[in-house]
């Protein structure tokens, strides 16, 4: 064993006969206390209310979810097989029940503690509220035992949700069956077998029966649906084994589905390629599909999993108003930084909780620091917001709460609900403008004289990675051409031509192009300047080596399938490590630079909207504009936009750069 841990100590004299120091050291003392007893105080977690109503629900959706994924890639069992596993089955249900009449909470420890371990918390066994969490855990346990052996046996609350989508969306009239059906025919009709199911007979008394069985000409499959044969009390001639207690079956129809399949549905019909309007004759387009997928399929799955995790993944008509409420009230004070992070897998009460815990640490702290160095109230006060951390924007929790409203507006229009459970719970415009004036703006705005600290780094020194580095080029194409990230990003050498001597590159939707707009299809010069440092020289560059991209290494992400996605993240780091970074100044600033520089050169509205891409006012101007600018007057307003970038050197500065290997870049 090493050598015990060193204390840490404060020290600071007590002794004064001044009044206004006196009042400062008692400042100081008190709030060391209250920092010593809070974090006294936070070394263990008691079992509050809503953490143990958070234990139990990822109790019962793991024994179900889990149990339901090992039934669906399971091999077939035979007849004798599906008898054992339902014995025990109910010999699990047996246990579970003794447990519970005896109060003997030790079945349920270990589930809890490896519940506690998947929510990333630490739960105390000697808090006075564990035996009733564990009682409690109990019949979860019996109830998801109970749900599990149904489902074996072939009995669910609902039909498929898929099966409800195809029968809401391709219904057509079907003769109903004749009410005098005999049960084997009926058997036959509703249930087909793959080739030709045997007869199941009743085995002998030594093994194992499900129920007992008194119609031989039964399938297997229909003992699951069909009720149980009434059988005497002093029936002995049989051995079976007491049934699983049905249920009382809730309505059917889409209120009875999950709110995962909820969302699984709406997600698949939109991959599909159906429009919003989702209408019963309508065709859907593969291609909108595609790019559905591409551009929102991800926050809709970040939806998805954001209200699971608030509301748990119960039947939608479970949920109620008050727990939606609930839910939205959470949903705002959920941190920022949740899902950027692939490795946050704390649950979203435990994450709420935690944020909570650590913003109060650091205001005290804070502010701590700041009254013991006899800062003023202003300071104070600075240092408290300072610390506040950043919770999901106005923006977010709109989109977040209008995708849980979507998939129900679908049901609605495909016939499966009357109306929408959710609609009662979207945010008014009104109310939407109110939050956002009680929210810091992050409007889009220029660069100012930061730019300069920007060029100053050593990328545009330099010292970049490669003559064509994108973090060289593509900051400069936006500052001085007004193009978007992506547009730049994707640019290929064959979209550079002349006219007239002036070069210019077209920005355009090819295959694995993306264009935000049809407007955003147009032609923009190229500035005397990005000439100047060699924009022309890498061109030709590529053009000798074939390759198809202006930038060859830049990678797509894995969720959009854009360049963005990755870009984005590396400008955010390299201007982090350089000492650049301030919030609202990022790459589409440099876009919205150009913009400005172009209105206060009072160039006319229809060339800035020509050169930014945005849609034409009338229709002359949308049709016709473009072609009839010619790209001598483009290049005239694009030539007078200037910036200072005399101190900007080439990549092509040394002929040791021009080189076609992939290489690296230090950031820190």
């Amino acid at each position: 064993m090493g050598p015990p841990a060193k204390k840490m100590s404060l020290l600071f004299p007590l002794r004064t006969h001044l009044p206004p120091e006196a009042k400062v050291l008692a400042q100081k003392l008190t709030f060391l206390t209250d920092i010593a007893f809070a974090r006294r105080t936070e070394t263990t977690m008691a079992i509050g209310p809503q953490i143990m109503a958070r234990h139990l629900e990822e109790l019962g959706c793991f024994l179900v979810e889990a149990h339901e994924t090992a039934r669906e890639v399971a091999p077939q069992l035979t007849a004798e097989a599906a008898a054992y596993e339902a014995a025990c089955s109910q010999a699990a249900i047996d246990a579970l029940r003794c447990a519970l009449s005896l109060r003997d909470r030790e079945p349920a420890r270990q589930p809890l503690r490896d519940v506690a371990r998947r929510l990333g918390v630490d739960l105390d066994e000697a808090d006075a509220d564990w035996p009733r969490l564990a009682y409690r855990a109990l019949r979860v346990m019996l109830d998801a035992a109970e749900e599990n052996a149904r489902r074996d046996a072939g009995v669910f609350d609902a039909p498929s949700p898929y099966f409800c989508s195809s029968r809401a969306v391709r219904a057509t009239p079907r003769p109903a069956l004749p009410q005098a059906m005999p049960r084997a025919a009926l058997a036959s009709e509703t249930c087909p077998t793959p080739l030709s199911a045997p007869a199941f007979h009743a085995p002998d008394q030594d093994q194992f029966v499900p129920s007992p069985v008194k119609e031989a000409d039964v399938p297997p499959v229909m003992l699951a649906t069909a009720p149980p044969p009434a059988q005497e009390e002093n029936d002995s001639k049989a051995t079976s084994i007491r049934p699983v207690p049905q249920r009382k079956r809730p309505a059917t129809g889409a209120g009875s589905m999950r709110l995962g399949d909820y969302f699984d549905l709406y997600i698949a019909k939109k991959l599909e390629g159906y429009t919003d309007d989702f209408g019963e004759e309508e065709v859907p387009d593969e291609a909108a599909g595609k790019k559905w997928e591409r551009t929102s399929r991800n926050n809709l799955e970040v939806g998805k999993r954001l209200w699971i995790g608030l509301l748990g993944n119960r039947p939608i008509s479970d949920i109620t108003d008050e727990q939606i409420r609930e839910a939205k009230k959470k949903l705002r004070l959920i941190p920022e930084r949740h899902a950027k992070s692939c490795s946050e897998t704390r649950d979203l009460d435990v994450l709420i909780m935690e944020t909570d815990a650590e913003e109060k640490r650091n205001i005290e702290r804070a502010v701590a620091e700041a009254t013991l160095s006899g800062g003023s109230e202003a300071k104070i006060e600075r240092a408290r917001l300072d610390n506040l951390t950043p919770r999901i924007r106005v923006e977010t929790v709109l989109k977040h709460t209008r995708a849980l409203n979507r998939p129900a507006k679908m049901l609605v229009k495909l016939g499966q609900l009357e109306s929408s459970p959710f609609e009662k719970h979207m945010i008014s415009n009104k109310s939407a403008a109110r939050m956002r004036k009680l929210e810091e703006k992050r409007d889009r705005r220029p660069w100012d004289d930061r730019l300069y600290n920007l060029l100053a780094t050593p990328v545009f020194r330099g010292r970049s990675a490669d003559v064509g580095d994108p973090m060289f080029w593509s900051p400069l194409m936006a500052l001085i051409g007004g193009g978007r990230e992506e547009e730049i990003l994707q640019l290929s050498p064959d979209d550079f031509e002349t006219s007239g001597g002036i070069h210019y590159y077209r920005l355009r939707d090819t295959a694995g192009n993306s264009i935000k707009s049809d407007a955003g299809v147009r032609v923009i010069p190229v500035h005397p300047e990005l000439v100047r440092l060699g924009l022309i020289k890498l061109v030709e560059l590529r053009r000798r080596q074939g390759e198809p991209r202006l930038f060859p290494e830049l990678k797509r992400g894995k969720h959009k399938e854009t360049f963005t996605e990755l870009f984005t993240k590396e400008f955010t780091k390299y201007r982090q490590a350089h000492g650049v970074y301030w919030r609202g100044l990022d790459f589409h600033a440099l876009r919205t630079t150009f913009h400005h520089a172009l209105m206060d050169n009072r160039v006319p509205g229809y060339i800035k909207r020509a050169l930014m891409g945005h849609e034409g006012l009338d229709e002359g101007e949308k049709s016709y504009a473009q072609g009839g600018i010619a790209i001598k007057t483009l290049y005239n307003v694009v030539s007078e936009i200037r910036f200072n970038l005399e101190q900007v050197q080439s990549p092509f500065g040394h002929p040791s750069q021009e080189r076609t290997g992939v290489s690296l870049r230090v950031v820190s």
